[in-house]
């Protein structure tokens, strides 16, 4: 842990001693590419939560509907009972 933290400092020492300016210039289709995949990784999020949107709702309603279902179990055994 102490070898790894002490290269870690070596080598940021390091960065800062000997930077250079840069100008960049970044290409207008740059950003496109940015938005489009963007986009794309909406459009891929929105089409599996279709596609497993049954599950999703099955996950989060099972306990609802096991908890209906044995209330109703319960209802009909006091009712066996009883008569």
């Amino acid at each position: 842990m102490k070898k790894s933290l002490k290269y870690l400092y070596f080598i940021t020492c390091f960065m800062f001693l000997f930077q250079q300016s840069v100008s960049a210039y970044i290409d207008p289709s740059t950003a496109t590419y940015l938005v489009q995949i963007i986009a794309g990784i909406l459009v891929a999020g929105g089409i599996a939560i279709g596609v497993f949107r049954h599950k999703i709702k099955r996950l989060f309603t099972k306990n609802k509907g096991d908890a209906t279902s044995q209330d109703e179990l319960a209802d009909v055994q006091d009712d066996n009972l009883a008569d």
